[in-house]
């Protein structure tokens, strides 16, 4: 199997993190997926992913899988070591998604907003302040 990430991407690291817990990381050939820039480095996230976004699991024989719960639940189910997800009861559907880490991202990155206009907000105080 050949897994299409990026370093940068939650959903890969969660990904690469199941494949260590699993103990699949000889069965998994990890490769560089840009899934943004020019037509030739994001060629082969797009050939694997219709939706050209990372990551991309690439299986000899099989359909590539491309959304990162599927995958994640595709190789907890090949590898040993513990269940990560289970697969049912209400355990299964009461664990956090993928949604909940996008809110959990947003809302830092609105911080981040927040305290970039309040340091303008303060730069422009000191210029009036010195004219």
């Amino acid at each position: 199997m050949q897994l299409l990430s990026s370093p940068t991407s939650p959903y890969a690291r969660k990904v690469r993190v199941v494949i260590l817990e699993k103990g699949l990381a000889d069965q998994v050939e990890l490769l560089p997926g840009v899934p943004l820039g020019s037509d030739a480095d994001a060629a082969p996230v797009r050939a694997a992913n219709p939706l050209g976004k990372i990551p991309a699991l690439i299986r000899q024989g099989a359909p590539t899988l491309f959304d990162s719960p599927v995958i994640c639940e595709y190789l907890d189910s090949l590898g040993h070591g513990p269940i990560l997800f289970p697969h049912e009861g209400e355990a299964r559907w009461s664990g956090g998604r993928d949604g909940e880490g996008e809110r959990e991202g947003e809302s830092v990155r609105e911080q981040e907003r927040e305290s970039a206009r309040a340091r303008g907000r303060e730069r422009e105080r000191e210029r009036g302040a010195r004219a």
